[in-house]
């Protein structure tokens, strides 16, 4: 074994601990790869510094530029195992995709033990004769060293997958659960998967496009006391005025610092919020990242983010297709404790002086128009 080898085994048994990684690219510069050297750190220095902030931006910029140029090489040793771009986080893998086909789940193990992985997706293979279940990766004892989990199975579950779910100890660790656009044929799992001892770690879950789980998610969330969300991606899900409204006073997602609630209707059509004041119902005290394009709010979404003064968390917002005009830009421009560093309005009626303007309000934001 390798001075190198030792190296990157340290990295991969201390998976949260960033000094291993430092040391290991100290010895990537003395063994001529500088190149990865700079990678890791650029990486380690964004994850560091305050999200979206110029320094955190900067940072993550330079390891793009590197990555951008060495990618193939970085991830030939994946051999195919993987059916999507591998993301990488402080220096190194965290994220791969597998689908279900046979022998992926050897190919998958193999990885885990070669990369300090901490995210997953597991999607079937449409492809093969028989699709396989999602019941032997489940098995997996690796999986405990995950965070985030995301399934792809537009073609829903099958029953015993359901069970395997909610009883794999192997899946306790997991923070953050995606399922989006997964065909939920029985909604209510949700409500016993928020109700029971299930993911016990659980702060972020990802339903977007599962158009029918909207009662079942509200009923869920009235009785998941137990349970404190950070992350919520309800993007395109089914709800009407009155349930959103009812959602948001549930005590779990009181404390949310992501929310996604992107619409999509007919053309000209009004998504829930539209009738409802965002600046009472929504709950701004711990928000960072919202998302509400397409629910065509008009210029009175913005004048209640730019009155609502506990909305000063917020670092990335995005209006884009909101019917929003002069007014909007005009509360934004009078506003005093936004200080946004991510900001999208397209798809609205700004032409390039209201844009100038939006980027003098806030200057180390990036404006997408």
């Amino acid at each position: 074994m390798t001075d190198g080898d030792a190296l990157r085994r340290a990295v991969i048994a201390n998976r949260d601990d960033d000094t291993p990684r430092l040391i290991y690219a100290d010895w990537l510069d003395e063994n001529g790869q500088s190149d990865r050297a700079s990678f890791i750190r650029a990486q380690v220095e964004g994850a560091r510094a305050e999200p979206f902030s110029p320094e955190a931006l900067e940072a993550e910029s330079r390891a793009d530029r590197l990555l951008v140029r060495h990618l193939k090489k970085w991830t030939r040793h994946l051999d195919g195992s993987v059916f999507e771009e591998p993301g990488f986080h402080r220096g190194f893998i965290e994220h791969v995709g597998v689908k279900l086909k046979p022998g992926s789940i050897t190919s998958l193990g193999a990885v885990f033990d070669i990369e300090p992985l901490r995210s997953l997706t597991i999607a079937r293979a449409f492809d093969e004769e028989e699709p396989v279940d999602f019941l032997p990766v489940l098995e997996l004892h690796q999986l405990r060293q995950i965070h985030q989990l995301k399934i792809r199975a537009p073609e829903g579950f099958s029953h015993e997958e359901y069970t395997a779910l909610l009883k794999s100890t192997n899946l306790h660790g997991i923070q953050k659960l995606s399922l989006q656009g997964c065909a939920l044929h029985h909604p209510l799992w949700i409500v016993e998967m928020m109700t029971s001892n299930a993911f016990p770690e659980l702060t972020g879950l990802d339903v977007a496009d599962i158009t029918n789980v909207g009662p079942s998610l509200l009923q869920a969330f009235n009785k998941a006391s137990h349970r404190e969300l950070k992350s919520l991606d309800a993007s395109r899900v089914h709800f009407n005025s009155e349930q959103l409204q009812q959602l948001f006073a549930c005590q779990c997602v009181c404390n949310l610092e992501e929310l996604r609630l992107g619409f999509s209707g007919l053309p000209g059509q009004h998504g829930p919020l539209f009738e409802l004041d965002i600046g009472w119902v929504l709950p701004w005290s711990h928000l960072v990242i919202l998302d509400l394009s397409g629910q065509l709010l008009g210029d009175d979404a913005v004048r209640a983010i730019a009155c609502q003064e506990e909305a000063s968390s917020l670092r990335w917002l995005s209006l884009a297709d909101n019917h929003l005009g002069a007014d909007a830009i005009r509360f934004f421009i009078k506003s005093t404790h936004l200080n946004l560093k991510y900001l999208d309005v397209s798809g609205n009626r700004f032409n390039s002086m209201a844009i100038a303007a939006l980027k003098e309000r806030f200057p180390e934001a990036l404006i997408v128009s």
